[in-house]
């Protein structure tokens, strides 16, 4: 278990989780917006989740090449890690597998778009939402994978589903709604890059604009409930006198949160968001910020919580050289 955590290994987390927020989160963005564009008829929202699907496709398409890279170097570096003898293997292949084919089928929802829009759109929604569905597996099967393991391995009993009351679960609902959020940052992004290829007008944009925002901001509101379940469970094992890095990183979180919602409320109250490009770019950071603020408190909260290790941060000298520690 990791006994120390460095600014890098922070910071280079906190942009993968970035960007797998959006390998996840964009395509459930892309296919309720594209459903909701069939219910209300608005042809912009239409627009939108063309948008955020091509994105989609983007993050997919890396995602999945670093998983490659890293792979091979993997398999390089140790042959053995990868025979199907391993009990692992019997696990990941099929989710990788179901993974795959899930972005195959985001793939065939942005070819077919504008084909089977005209004239069966119920197929190109299912297409999308079969896509999407796939996907699941690929966060919750490798994370209940990995949770077993550290308890075989500290002498724990495992079970195939961790009980109600394990940290398990809030931690891992609290992304779900997390990758939506950041989804949307992203998302707000890309729509500045490709706004001068693309080009659907300015009206176009300040109605899509406000609703990136509206997507980063709601969810959030199940983020609350989940962090409420954490701090309930996490309690009793917290040292409240003497736990300055604890409270630091939870600043951080919360700080940079907040300052993004800010930023997400000018983006839906104004008229015209795009003079507030500076702003956008700036929750990218922010949730960059609030990522990284995010590992460090559940690297706190999981040290104290499991017992499996003693959290020491690159946050304990900082402070200790600010006089705050």
């Amino acid at each position: 278990m990791l006994n120390y955590l460095s600014f890098s290994q922070t910071a280079m987390a906190a942009l993968l989780l970035l960007l797998m927020a959006g390998f996840w989160g964009c395509p459930i963005i892309a296919i309720l917006s594209e459903l909701a564009g069939k219910i209300t008829k608005k042809i912009f929202l239409d627009k939108f989740a063309l948008q955020i699907t091509r994105l989609s496709i983007l993050l997919h398409a890396g995602l999945w090449l670093g998983c490659l890279t890293l792979g091979l170097i993997l398999w390089y570096r140790y042959p053995g890690l990868f025979t199907l003898a391993q009990p692992w293997m019997r696990y990941i292949l099929p989710i990788f597998g179901l993974a795959l084919a899930g972005t195959l089928l985001l793939m065939v929802s942005l070819a077919t778009w504008n084909r089977l829009k005209k004239k069966k759109k119920i197929l190109h929604i299912a297409i999308g939402l079969m896509g999407v569905l796939l996907l699941k597996p690929l966060f919750w099967c490798p994370v209940l994978l990995l949770r077993n393991l550290a308890l075989e391995k500290a002498g724990q009993t495992v079970h195939l589903f961790p009980p109600l009351h394990s940290m398990f679960w809030p931690v891992g609902m609290q992304w779900v709604f997390t990758a939506i959020s950041l989804a949307a940052v992203l998302g707000s992004l890309y729509l500045l890059v490709r706004r001068q290829h693309d080009d659907f007008g300015r009206d176009y944009y300040n109605y899509a604009l406000p609703v990136c925002a509206k997507w980063a901001l709601f969810p959030f509101a199940g983020v609350v409930v989940f962090c409420s379940w954490i701090a309930f469970l996490a309690f009793p094992f917290i040292e409240l006198t003497n736990n300055t890095p604890l409270f630091a990183a939870m600043g951080i979180r919360g700080t940079s949160l907040l300052s993004c919602v800010i930023i997400w409320i000018v983006i839906m109250k104004t008229p015209t968001p795009l003079r507030y490009k500076g702003m956008i770019l700036t929750s990218i950071l922010l949730a960059w910020t609030f990522l990284m603020g995010s590992i460090l408190t559940f690297y706190e909260i999981l040290g104290n919580y499991t017992g499996f290790y003693t959290p020491h941060s690159f946050l304990e000298p900082l402070l200790t050289s600010w006089g705050l520690s």
